[in-house]
This record gives structure tokens, sequence and C-alpha cells, in this order.
């Protein structure tokens, strides 16, 4: 283990036993060692430190043909609504103005809701989150003296579902089982207990820090949310913005723009498209390689590859300092997926990644960017592990 002042980053280095699997499983084995080696640096030496973004790592081995290397980085596509204004008109065609604004009713459960958007770790946000569900819920069915918890719980869900319509179907398992007892035990056994307890001896808490957890618990936080923001909407009349791709449907845009896509990496600042296609003088040296598209990885729902492979030996220099994904879309027809093109390609083509990969000894490297969705409605990004 390594851990420098003034360096962002933690090193892990070991053996491996196979050299056959993917570098990601070695990505994850170093992330399980480097949460334990921090868990003693804060208590030897009062110093919290926490693994800002887990998914994206520098990855090594040596094998017989060379050093393997592997950069995994990510852009984030937030798609926010846009600025679109409704207009009212009547029958003479007067603009009918806007009713004033009335804030919705406060409720204790707004607190909650509150502290889950601005977590600054994933369990955090997701405890929050499933209080401001027990709130709502016991607004709509108040706990009677001596009920038990599973029992106060299975009636107020059934009572949301019935006179609410709040959707509990996220979590079902089986699609013969009912969606209220699914949610008690895919979810408040399997899920909340295990994070909102630390109790070893059963086996089943989540921890920080594990990436399995880490995801299964992101997700799960999502499904809660969709359930608090029906109920608040429900009783409370408040408003929400939502705006957004369908998960499917923004897959399917970086499907179609594959063939436009590439890779541009350098020893400096990699240019933009309009530099490149404007072929000015003087522009730092660099590279434009194809890319491979991974649709929707198994675990994800909201997370998309662009792959590449480069062989160190074949360049012209021994550093890679920035990359980016790069998306000319031509002056063509696009049809009516254009729209949704677009902003796409203008996020990719804007977005520099950093990168400072000496490949002196390096035999390959292989990029790898992750093109990850948040729509307004989703967690916050930038939870910590």
């Amino acid at each position: 283990m390594e851990l420098r002042k003034g360096v962002a980053y933690v090193c892990v280095r070991g053996g491996t036993s196979d050299q056959n699997k993917p570098l990601e499983t070695i990505a994850v084995a170093a992330h399980a060692v480097a949460e334990n080696f921090l868990d003693i640096v804060a208590v030897e030496e009062r110093t919290a430190l926490l693994i800002a973004a887990p998914h994206d790592n520098v990855v090594w081995r040596t094998r017989p043909h060379g050093l393997k290397m592997q950069l995994t980085t990510s852009i984030v596509f937030a798609a926010e609504p846009g600025d679109v204004q409704a207009v009212v008109k009547d029958a003479a065609g007067n603009i009918v103005p806007a009713p004033a604004y009335v804030p919705p009713q406060h409720h204790p459960a707004y607190r909650y809701f509150r502290y889950s958007q601005a977590s600054q770790n994933v369990f955090d946000a997701y405890r929050n989150m499933f209080l401001a569900l027990e709130s709502v819920l016991d607004h709509i069915a108040s706990k009677k003296h001596g009920e038990g918890e599973t029992d106060w719980l299975r009636r107020a869900v059934n009572d949301a579902t019935k006179k609410h319509n709040a959707n509990f179907a996220p979590f079902m398992q089986l699609p013969s089982k009912d969606p209220v007892e699914s949610f008690i035990d895919a979810h408040y056994s399997a899920v909340r207990c295990a994070v909102f307890h630390a109790k070893a001896g059963g086996g089943g808490t989540l921890r920080p820090g594990n990436l399995s957890d880490h995801d299964l618990v992101l997700h799960q936080l999502l499904a809660v949310q969709t359930v608090v923001e029906h109920i608040f909407k429900a009783l409370f009349s408040v408003q929400l913005p939502h705006g957004g791709f369908f998960y499917s449907g923004f897959g399917l845009v970086l499907s179609k723009m594959k063939p436009v896509i590439h890779l541009l990496d350098g020893p400096q600042e990699c240019p933009t498209v309009e530099q490149l296609l404007a072929e000015e003088k003087n522009l730092p040296q660099g590279f434009i390689r194809p890319v491979r598209f991974e649709d929707i990885r198994p675990g994800y729902t909201d997370e998309w590859l662009f792959t590449s492979d480069i062989k160190p030996e074949k360049l012209g220099f021994t550093r890679i300092c920035s990359l980016r994904l790069i998306a000319y879309l031509g002056k063509s027809k696009l049809g009516p997926m254009g729209m949704f093109m677009i902003p796409v390609a203008e996020k990719m083509n804007r977005t520099l990644l950093s990168a400072d990969l000496d490949l002196t000894c390096a035999s390959k490297l292989v990029v790898r960017i992750r093109c990850v969705l948040r729509n307004a409605q989703s967690p916050r990004q930038g939870f910590a592990s």
C-alpha cells in the first residue's frame, strides 16, 4: 500500500494468482485492500479519507509478453430539463397569467429527503431516503400501540398502494409474488436492515466501501426515491422536477453514434473537434483511434463503455496526458434521433479527460471511457464509496 501527502490517489501493489482474469477483477480486489488500509489510517492517524470515484482507476499487470495497463475514466451526462416555458392563451388570444406560486404544505419527511439529496455517501443517502419513506408511511397509517414493526410496515405499504397508487412492483423478484410482500422480503429485510445494522453474526450486513454493496444500495436508493417522490406528489402536491432519457433510449443513442465516435489521445492537451476540422497549424501531437461499444453492462442500469486498445510501441511519445472522446455527426440528416445525438456529441467533444500515464515499459494499454447517465431525478452525482 502507498499513500502520499498531496496525491489524490491510493496505490495498491501485489501478486495475482490467475493471469487470465480480467483487469477489472484486480481493480475490485485492490479496492477492498485500499478500503481496509484507509480504515486503519482513520483510527491510527485521525485522518478520514474516502475513495471518491471507485469505478475510475488505473490497473496494471506484468505478463510474459510485457506490462498491460488499463485506464478507466468517465463522462457524466446530466440530462437536465431544458429551458421550456408553456404559455396559456384564452379564446381571444390573450395570455393567461400563471397562478401565483403556493408552496406545498411542509412535512417532516422533506428533511430526510433533503439530507438524502445532499449526502456525500450513498449509504447515508439511502438511510435518509428510507427515513423519508417511513415518515410519509406514518402519515398515511400511524403505527398502533403494540403493533410490530414489520406488521405496521406491511399495513402502511398496503394503504399507500391502495389509497395513493404507490408502486412497489420494482422490488418484486418473482413475478407471481405480491409487490408488498416482495418489498418486505427483498428490500426491507435484505437491504434496509442490512444497511441500518452492523451485526455481522447473521452474515447479511452491507458495508460502505464494498463495491458490490455500493452498487446494490445505489440502485435500491433510486427505487425507494421513486416511491417517496410519488407519495409526495399524491399527498402534498409537490412539484419535483423530472427530465432526461430513458436508460434504454440513451443506450440506443450511444449505439447509433458508435460509427462516428473515436478516441483522441496525446502527450499534451487534446484538441477539440473544431480545431481538428479547421486543421489548425501547430496542433499538439496525438492519435485518433477507433472504439468498441459495450451495451449496458451486467449489474448496471445507467452506464455504457467505449473501449480502445493502444500499442505504446507504435506511439511517437511515451506519456499520455489527456484523452477526449470525440463524435463528429457532420452535416448529414440525422433523422428523428438527431435531437438527442447532438447534445450527447457536444458533451463528449468538450470533455477533456486528464491522464498522466508513463507508457515506457508498457506493451499494451486499454482505455475504457464510462458514459454514465444522471437524470434530474437520479441520486446526486459524486457519492464517495
